[in-house]
């Protein structure tokens, strides 16, 4: 019985960081897999840490320059338009 328990709540571990991760932009996967924090990003691409979250949550529509800066900075990692229009990725 104590298995199926354990089995039962890894499922369920499982299930709510899918169902997070599809509600993240591409920004911020990227961002997380890397396991970089919003400061550590925006102190990198010169940008306020708020800044950065309003972005990655669609809230604000970056620079020419902030967005070649993020995508330079993860390597190509997250494409522009991700950056852009993140909902189009969710």
């Amino acid at each position: 019985m104590h298995i199926f328990v354990v089995l039962y709540l890894r499922l369920m571990h499982n299930v709510v960081i899918l169902f997070l991760t599809m509600q993240m932009s591409p920004l911020q996967r990227v961002r997380l897999k890397k396991k970089l924090t919003l400061q550590q990003v925006a102190d990198e691409v010169g940008i306020h840490q708020t800044t950065l979250m309003r972005i990655e949550n669609g809230e604000v529509w970056p620079s020419k320059k902030t967005v070649n800066s993020l995508v330079s900075f993860f390597g190509k990692k997250v494409k522009e338009i991700e950056i852009l229009w993140p909902e189009r990725f969710n």
